[in-house]
């Protein structure tokens, strides 16, 4: 679900200096959430760190607010394009968690749950250090409850969906388990891609409707990378291209991982890749090039992107049965 926010302005040099590619600075604080705002009672709220099903400690909302505070100040980045400059947070960091529960990570990855059933997974290595705390008041108040409150894991340096809102727990895994987006995409379970379901799998993403596909490219790699897979993205320029760095890595090291970049507002940077609009016609050319037949077809973006995009791939004889389209949808901002 989202809400307001959405909108920006050509920045100004300074500004510009402290935008990742492709943001757009907010004055406003867009909410952004799976589903609606649960009500989370303080009086039975419990904060929870385990190892897998073991617990290892846990704290009722005042002992968890006796715990040893710290504050953050800085900017914060949102995969849907918004950045908003020089938030203030308060919490408890994770190093002081861990030193409270008298334990040391026991792996290297964990999954932040939360009370709306949302989980991501993250490692160990990102939130230690001072880079991550659990945080309960924001610009000198308590913590909303449309932006996390009365807890919510803040990453600064990673994008916001991985600070994980109205938390109750971090939990200890043996691997780099999958999170909510990582299984399941936006929004909806049907949305899913199993190692089961094989291939081959064409993914078409519009601007940041790239970022659920870009679970199922590391998904994939992770479980089945002989699947033949085609990632089609969609952005306005090469410099708006999220995860750009990584999906041209991913193509040079995964003989079955093909990327097609197409720029409708900026010229093509390499000779593989398109400067227009994704129609049919460039559709056709790109699974032409592919020269395989999808089993499976994910699209995800703006609702006339997906509507165009899912139109032409029928007209293209790809039945419409192995068509799954979601209209862009952050969570967990």
């Amino acid at each position: 679900m989202t809400t307001r926010g959405f909108s920006g302005r050509r920045p100004s040099q300074d500004v510009a200096r402290r935008l990742p590619p492709g943001q757009y600075q907010t004055q406003d604080f867009p909410v952004l959430s799976m589903g609606p705002t649960p009500f989370v009672d303080l009086a039975t709220w419990r904060f929870t760190l385990s190892d897998g099903p073991k617990p290892l400690a846990s704290w009722s909302w005042a002992e968890f607010e006796a715990l040893p505070r710290t504050t953050w100040r800085g900017d914060i980045h949102c995969v849907t394009k918004w950045s908003k400059f020089d938030t203030a947070w308060e919490g408890v960091s994770i190093d002081d968690l861990f030193a409270a529960a008298g334990t040391a990570p026991p792996t290297a990855y964990l999954l932040a749950e939360s009370y709306d059933g949302y989980d991501t997974n993250l490692p160990v290595a990102d939130l230690i250090g001072g880079r991550a705390m659990i945080a309960t008041r924001y610009a000198g108040a308590p913590l909303p409850a449309e932006h996390g409150g009365p807890a919510r894991l803040l990453v600064p340096h990673l994008y916001f969906w991985k600070s994980a809102k109205w938390l109750k727990g971090l939990r200890f895994t043996a691997r780099n388990e999958a999170g909510f987006w990582e299984l399941r995409g936006p929004i909806g379970g049907h949305f899913i891609w199993r190692r089961e379901d094989g291939g081959p799998v064409l993914l078409i993403g519009g601007g940041s409707g790239v970022v659920p596909l870009m679970a199922m490219v590391r998904h994939r790699a992770a479980v089945a990378p002989e699947i033949r897979t085609l990632l089609v993205y969609s952005a306005r320029s090469w410099d708006e291209l999220i995860f750009r760095d990584e999906l041209l890595q991913r193509e040079a090291r995964e003989s079955n991982f093909a990327l097609a970049i197409t720029a409708t507002r900026g010229p093509r940077q390499r000779p593989s890749d398109f400067d227009r609009r994704l129609d049919r016609a460039l559709l056709r050319e790109i699974l032409a090039r592919w020269g395989q037949a999808p089993r499976h077809v994910y699209v995800c973006g703006s609702n006339a992107f997906v509507g165009s995009v899912t139109g032409d791939l029928v007209l293209e004889a790809i039945p419409a049965g192995r068509i799954r389209a979601e209209r862009y949808g952050g969570t967990g901002a």
